[in-house]
């Protein structure tokens, strides 16, 4: 009887303690606090089309990335240095920033205005396609700049990096016929 009270204290408290990590958190399950954004970051490894990756983000209570600036240019290129292997010459990842027409012009998401803040790849982008969405990109090709961004087919299949408001979090209600 004295062993089966002690793991139920031991139970009850590590649930407690559980608990109090979890709801000491403002960004929430997975995510990481962006001290530059004030917004909370995440990783994707699922391979989506840029559209795909979006809804994904949304679903997750934010959007894709935005970047405007270079100190969250340099956090992002840690966030996935941080939780990918790099060992394996290159990857692209999806972010908020893409172009509706051939006139080369990139925004962030619904926004109209010219993004302002850009690290695209030298000779990039090539706005050929009618849409074209970005994503960073990391080469240990003989490139003396390891990461950039790269214009891509937004119908191409990449892990991607979502962004939300910090302290936001998805409630879902299930409503049933009475």
């Amino acid at each position: 009887m004295a062993v089966l009270q002690i793991t139920y204290i031991a139970a009850a408290s590590l649930l407690i303690f559980i608990a109090s990590a979890t709801s000491n958190s403002s960004c929430g399950n997975g995510w990481v606090k962006s001290t530059e954004s004030r917004s909370c970051l995440i990783y994707v490894h699922d391979r989506k089309t840029w559209h795909q990756a979006r809804t994904q983000c949304q679903a997750l209570g934010g959007d894709l990335v935005k970047i405007v600036n270079s100190k969250m240019n340099k956090i992002i290129y840690q966030l996935i240095e941080g939780t990918v292997d790099l060992n394996f010459g290159r990857g692209l990842w999806w972010i908020g920033l893409h172009a509706t027409s051939r006139r080369g012009e990139f925004h962030w998401l619904d926004e109209k205005k010219k993004a302002e803040f850009t690290d695209w790849l030298p000779g990039r982008p090539e706005t050929q396609l009618a849409e074209v969405c970005t994503a960073v990109e990391y080469s240990d090709k003989n490139r003396k700049e390891k990461w950039s961004w790269d214009d891509e087919n937004c119908n191409g299949k990449q892990s991607f990096i979502c962004e939300k408001v910090e302290g936001k979090t998805l409630c879902e209600f299930v409503v049933e016929d009475f």
